[in-house]
């Protein structure tokens, strides 16, 4: 290895990622799992799930009591949902969260099913496979419409300031999700053929509507 390559690389493991990298020689399978992979992955996902059960602690604290009162509320058949599919299904996304900003939006769907009895398995694996698909910023996308299921154009306009990437992007994959409808149209004085997304064109679905309702513990 290159005797300029900055001694910090090297970690506690015997050799890191960064260090196969940058050695100038083939990488080998052999030299591949001596990097010892699965340590730096352990590492990583132990830091992130330690962060994770703090947010999820902090959130559980701020809610004990409406949920408390609201659990003492089920009967056995609906006790025994909760206790042994939702919950364990809300600690395992809780655990896999690559973005600790959304472990709140898993926490306030537990919160929601509970306030609502909604308990029907196939509903809380829906809403919580779509979730996933979702990143933060997406759902900083739908925290832009009003409650009309318009667009509120100056918050827009601000998350738009504030993102890297195409904010059609996120509008088409919103609409993909069936969260969004958008009524799509060709703007020919932008150039012959290009389509555009006009923000009055865009309409919170039925489906979007649960959902929202769902993330975010509230009704829309």
């Amino acid at each position: 290895m290159d005797k300029n390559v900055n001694k910090a690389l090297i970690t506690k493991h015997s050799a890191t990622l960064i260090a196969l990298l940058l050695n100038p020689e083939p990488i080998t399978k052999a030299i591949f799992m001596g990097v010892e992979i699965h340590n730096i992955i352990n590492d990583y996902n132990n830091k992130k799930e330690s962060e994770n059960i703090e947010e999820t602690i902090k959130i559980l604290n701020t809610n004990k009591d409406k949920m408390i009162s609201e659990l003492k509320k089920l009967d056995d058949n609906e006790w025994e949902t909760v206790n042994k599919f939702i919950l364990p299904k809300v600690f395992h996304e809780v655990k896999k969260e690559d973005e600790k900003e959304k472990i709140k939006y898993i926490m306030q769907g537990f919160l929601y099913s509970v306030n609502n009895k909604i308990y029907k398995k196939d509903i809380i694996l829906l809403y919580y496979d779509v979730l996933n698909q979702l990143r933060a910023l997406d759902i900083k996308i739908l925290e832009s419409l009003d409650k009309s299921g318009k667009v509120d154009i100056k918050f827009s306009e601000e998350v738009k300031e504030n993102i890297s990437i195409p904010v059609n992007y996120i509008y088409y994959k919103l609409e993909k999700l069936n969260i969004l409808d958008i009524a799509h149209e060709l703007d020919y004085l932008a150039g012959l053929g290009e389509e555009t997304i006009k923000f009055e064109n865009i309409k919170i679905s039925k489906f979007g509507e649960q959902f929202i309702n769902f993330i975010f513990n509230r009704e829309f």
